[in-house]
């Protein structure tokens, strides 16, 4: 009796090791799968944490790369507007330069202008002397004509002596007024019938005259015993001048 109760009782415990051993089973089973998922999960997000690191790193060197552009745009930006200053004065100094350019080309048109008006002055008046010369060596063959006609007493002493020469004519004496005997080359001067003998002396003034109208003022520049020559005054010229015209002594 006792022998069938121990070994009911060892049945039993079997039978209840073995339950136990199955549940257990069973449960760890359950556990291998739970932490089978649990780790394909971890694996899924350690994927994803991953992706995201090198994502970040992308990024992060995108960003990088965005700051350097940045600087970069914005060095070149600081020489752009340092260049356009830098533009903007070269344009003011041309500006100026061009300027005072244009001023010191009007300023030498000028001066040509001058130079020429000069120029043509000159080559006048070295026309005027060489007139002047020959007109010079007119007047000492006229005095000398007038002289050898005194000496051989052609006219009386007491009426005015006319000596014909060269289509000249001299007459020895005279009062205020006179008659311009010749004219040089444009107008530039006169020779008068009025002389030392006369009365003239250089720096005298004339007013060359054609009935009542006044033509010219002249300055005697050179005297001779009964002729003188007279320097046109380029202002006071109104007209051509020509042989015959009078020639007043000014007061």
């Amino acid at each position: 009796m006792r022998l069938r109760i121990l070994l009911f009782l060892t049945l039993l415990g079997t039978v209840a090791f073995g339950g136990a051993y199955f549940f257990s089973y069973r449960e760890n089973q359950s556990l291998q799968i739970a932490l089978d998922v649990g780790g394909r999960k971890i694996q899924q997000q350690q994927a994803t944490i991953t992706s995201l690191e090198t994502a970040q790193a992308r990024d992060q060197a995108q960003l990088l790369a965005m700051d350097a552009t940045l600087g970069a745009t914005k060095t070149r930006l600081t020489a752009a507007e340092s260049e356009q200053v830098v533009l903007r004065r070269e344009i003011r100094d041309l500006r100026n330069q061009l300027q005072e350019s244009a001023t010191h080309n009007t300023l030498l048109t000028k001066e040509n202008e001058r130079l020429g008006s000069a120029l043509s002055a000159a080559r006048s008046n070295r026309a005027s002397l060489e007139s002047v010369r020959e007109y010079q060596e007119t007047i000492a063959k006229l005095e000398q004509a007038l002289a050898n006609a005194q000496a051989a007493q052609l006219t009386p002493p007491t009426a005015p002596a006319l000596v014909q020469t060269q289509g000249v004519v001299l007459t020895t004496n005279r009062g205020r007024n006179s008659t311009v005997v010749s004219v040089g080359p444009a107008d530039a001067f006169v020779v008068v019938n009025y002389g030392a003998t006369h009365g003239a002396m250089p720096t005298q003034q004339l007013s060359i005259m054609r009935g009542t109208e006044i033509l010219a003022t002249a300055l005697i520049s050179d005297v001779r015993e009964n002729y003188s020559i007279a320097q046109i005054q380029p202002q006071s010229l109104r007209g051509a001048l020509h042989k015959g015209d009078s020639a007043v002594l000014a007061q």
